[in-house]
């Protein structure tokens, strides 16, 4: 499995099962460990202004594909670290939110995120 298989699956889920407004960043670990420097900056940054300020987004204007509108703001949204473990036949992934994540990152004595800890501070979600 790749981001890309993760980020359709996701796709299809929350679609069908989120309710209302949020920001996700979608993360694939294949190791025992998910190392915090695989979120960005930015990223953790964009999530944070998500959930407590304004973000204002442009979408890029790319290629041949049509996209639905120019930009996109949102304002005091949750905001997410999905993250999924992957095994063969994986069907769980992990929402984390940026506050526990930040502090998380801050504090822990690790470099890295166990699924074990995962578990413990963010909600289990199954895809089926």
């Amino acid at each position: 499995m790749k981001e890309k298989d993760f980020q359709t699956k996701f796709g299809r889920w929350v679609k069908n099962r989120w309710q209302g407004s949020a920001v996700f960043e979608l993360k694939l670990c294949k190791d025992k460990a998910w190392p915090f420097s695989e979120i960005k900056e930015h990223q953790l940054a964009a999530l944070s202004v998500a959930k407590h300020s304004i973000l204002y987004f442009k979408l890029p204007d790319v290629g041949l594909m049509q996209k639905p509108f120019d930009t996109v703001v949102v304002s005091g949204v949750p905001a997410y670290l999905a993250l999924m473990f992957y095994k063969r036949g994986q069907d769980e992934f992990f929402l984390i939110d940026i506050d526990t994540l930040l502090s998380e990152i801050k504090s822990s004595e690790r470099r890295s995120l166990t699924e074990d800890r995962a578990q413990l501070i963010g909600q289990s979600v199954h895809f089926a």
